[in-house]
Parts: C-alpha cells; structure tokens; sequence
C-alpha cells in the first residue's frame, strides 16, 4: 500500500516515486499576510510603536507648513500606501515616507508612566546626595589636615 512519502517535484505536478501516481500541483497563494519590513534612512528596521527622527525639512502638502530636520515623532504605526509611516509630529497626523526618518534610540525617546517617572526621580535624588555627602565628606578631610604654622 503507498502512503505517498517519496515524492518528486515537478514545476506542474507532483509523483510518487512508489506508485507512480500523479496530482496537480496547486498553485501557491500570495501570502497578504506577510509581515511588510519597513527600513528607514540608515537601513535600521522600524516596528509599530517606535519613535523617529526627521532627517531633513518637510514641505507639507496642502499648505505653507514646514517640517523642521530633527523633529521627533510620537510613536509611530506602520500602515499600507506609499507612505509607510502613520504618526503625530508637531501636533498634526501625518503620513511619511520611511527614507526622511531616523529610527530614534529607545535610550533618548521613551514615554513614561508615572510609576516609572517617580522611580528615576527618585534615583537621581539619592545620586545628587550621595554626591553632596561626598562633597561633604571631602570638605571635612581637607578641614583635617594639620596646619603647619610658619612661625
């Protein structure tokens, strides 16, 4: 009994190698949805929620408005067109396209939530008193050094 493990390929159709049977290939789908890889300017690979640069200035259409070089995005959202890129800048939505942008580094550009923000106060009050004490503490040494007297 075959049970069709051993098969060829062919361009139009497929053969088992055991019993000589064969079927039509199928024709393979389009794959809409495929993951679309958008890159910016640099070649860096851009994702929903990421924030961008401009990289130049922006003539917007429609009107006398321009896009100043080095304005940053909130975060953005891929979306099908020419313009690869849906996101606020300035206050308005707007659609670009990927080669004007610079994939900002999540190390410059992140929102916080409150939580988040509290906790980096926090840790930059306790850097600026340990810096203080250490000032302190410097100043104390420097009162303890014996005064030698020319007299």
């Amino acid at each position: 009994m075959c049970e069709m493990t051993d098969v060829l390929e062919f361009p139009d159709k497929w053969e088992c190698v055991i019993c000589g049977h064969e079927w039509p290939r199928e024709a393979q789908p389009d794959a809409p949805d495929a993951l679309r890889v958008v890159k910016d300017a640099h070649g860096n690979v851009l994702a929903n929620g990421d924030c961008i640069i401009l990289i130049k200035d922006l003539k917007l259409v429609g009107g006398n408005q321009v896009l100043k070089g080095g304005t940053k995005s909130k975060p953005i959202r891929l979306v099908d067109g020419d313009h690869e890129i849906g996101c606020k800048m300035d206050g308005m939505a707007i659609g670009l396209k990927a080669c004007f942008v610079k994939k900002l580094d999540s190390r410059f550009w992140r929102p916080l939530h409150a939580g988040q923000f509290l906790g980096q106060l926090r840790r930059v009050n306790r850097i600026a008193e340990m810096i203080s004490l250490d000032r302190f503490h410097k100043m104390k040494w420097w009162t303890r050094i014996p005064r030698i007297s020319t007299n």
